[in-house]
């Protein structure tokens, strides 16, 4: 994912080195290593605090992951997919299911992240705004 965000789709140069393909690209290759130590690095997921959160900030957090996966996560799997080779994969049937799934599988979980967002978050509000 690191690299798809430097414009680098790291399965056409599965024989190269880091430092060749920023080289082709015309790219410095201190930011990108800079950027997958940096997430190599990250600190463990944030559930372990989820229950010292307030909830405002837990949805908060919520809605935040679904902007990231939506932005970012979807479209990078979808390039994944819509780069799938033949002779890697020699499984031109798994390869046209998932095309033609992974869209729809898309619209499907978008819609149901706005409905998550409008009602659910909605209701989680009311209810702690109840308790209050």
């Amino acid at each position: 994912a690191v690299l798809h965000s430097w414009g680098i789709p790291f399965y056409k140069y599965d024989h190269y080195t880091l430092e060749q393909v920023c080289h082709k690209k015309g790219l410095l290759i201190e930011p990108i290593l800079k950027n997958l130590i940096a997430v190599s690095q990250q600190p463990s997921p944030i559930y372990t605090h989820l229950s010292h959160c307030s909830v405002n900030a837990l949805v908060n957090y919520l809605k935040h992951t679904h902007h990231i996966f939506v932005t970012q996560k979807l479209p990078y799997v979808a390039n994944l997919i819509e780069n799938l080779d033949i002779k890697k994969i020699k499984n031109q049937q798994l390869i046209q299911d998932l095309q033609l799934v992974f869209p729809l599988f898309t619209e499907d979980f978008i819609l149901h992240i706005h409905e998550e967002e409008d009602k659910l978050f909605s209701y989680i509000s009311h209810l702690y705004e109840a308790t209050q």
